[in-house]
This record gives C-alpha cells, structure tokens and sequence, in this order.
C-alpha cells in the first residue's frame, strides 16, 4: 500500500510540473506571440492609416485600441522576440512602419509607426520613446519621424514628432530629440540634444571614417 500510494503521489508531481511548465511556456512565449499576431490582424483589417497633418482627435475608435494595443507589454514581449530573430522589421512593415530591410529596430515605444521612417542601415536601442503628436497652430496634429541612414539611437531616447535623425548621426542615452533641431553627421546628447562630436563630412558619400565610428560608439555606450 505505502509503494502504491507513493507512486500515486510521485504521478501527481509529475502533473503538478507539467502543468506549471504549460502555464509559464503559455505567459513567456504563446500569449505574447498570440497578441502581436491579434494586433497585426486588428491593423491589418480594422484601423485606417493617419496622415501627417491630420488632427489628433479625428481618428476612429479602433486607431485608438491600437495605440494602446501598442503599448501592452505582451505586444513589447512580441516584437523582443522578433528582435533575437533579427526579423522586427517584418512586424514595423505589418504595422505600416516604412522601414528597410537592413535595420535593426528593439522594442519602441510607439504610437502611430505608421508615421515613423527608418532608412537602410539605421538601428535603435531599447526603450526609446517615439511621439507622433505634434502641437502647432493651436492644435494637436500627427507628424512623421525620420531615422535616416547609418544613425543610431540610443538607449532610452525620446523622439518628438517632427523630428529627423541622420543621416550618420547618434542620439544618446536618454537624449530628447526636437523637431526644430538638425541632427546629422555627429553625436548628440541631452535633453534638448546638442552637439557633443561632429564627424567628418565624407565627399564620396561612403560611412565616416573607422575612427570615428569608434568614437561614436564609445560617446553612445557613455
């Protein structure tokens, strides 16, 4: 009886830890994956594009839904997985994001990508902040967003509506990028961002010179 009532006890631990593994494998991995595919099929079928210029307010309930859709944690989950895949591209572009091909873009914390360009060559780091409203003439209107070619932007940066990166430009840790400045060909940091480096301009048209790559790598990891 002790053996029999011990195999029946070992049986129960071993349903209690295939039970617990479903559980945690369907929180870390399924769920997450099953709402970045429902707010794909949401935008896809349900929400209308907005267009630069167009008034903050006029747009449908379902456009809403998805700028908190965006914002959920499961969807950041989803996109960081598509990150390790080297493939968040394909989700930005299934959103209406105008990215290219060789980019790499971490989790954003986004509102309308489908105001947001992302240029070949162009990568981000984690947790930068984009925001496509834009207050002029009195009202609140959607404005576009521009990482240009060969720019970084670093951990923690916040991008405002209007604004445009590069090309060949860093944006700091934590830097707050305006839209009446002009970042290209340098590095650039703080809240509003200000010209820390200047790289050489290069008449050929090719990247800036190995020296200063290295030196913007080391003023964005700083």
């Amino acid at each position: 009886l002790m053996t029999i009532r011990y195999m029946v006890e070992e049986a129960e631990i071993g349903w209690l830890l295939c039970i617990v593994c479903v559980v945690s494998v369907n929180l870390i991995l399924i769920s997450p994956l099953i709402h970045t595919a429902l707010v794909l099929l949401v935008r896809r079928l349900c929400v209308p594009l907005v267009r630069e210029g167009d008034i903050v307010g006029s747009e449908t309930v379902g456009s809403l839904f998805l700028e908190m859709a965006l914002r959920e944690p499961a969807f950041q989950t989803g996109l960081s997985f598509a990150s390790m895949l080297n493939r968040s591209y394909l989700v930005l572009r299934a959103l209406g994001m105008r990215i290219a091909k060789e980019t790499f873009v971490v989790v954003t914390k986004m509102d309308r990508p489908e105001l947001v360009t992302v240029e070949e060559g162009a990568s981000t780091g984690g947790d930068v902040m984009v925001h496509t409203k834009l207050h002029t003439g009195g009202e609140l209107r959607y404005a576009g967003i521009c990482v240009k070619s060969y720019s970084f932007v670093s951990n923690g940066a916040v991008l405002s509506a209007g604004v445009a990166i590069g090309p060949y430009a860093t944006l700091g840790n934590r830097a707050f990028g305006e839209e009446s400045m002009a970042y290209a060909h340098g590095v650039f940091n703080g809240a509003p961002a200000e010209l820390l480096y200047k790289l050489s301009a290069s008449p050929s048209g090719l990247p800036p010179a190995a020296s200063d790559i290295k030196c913007v790598a080391a003023l964005a990891v700083w």
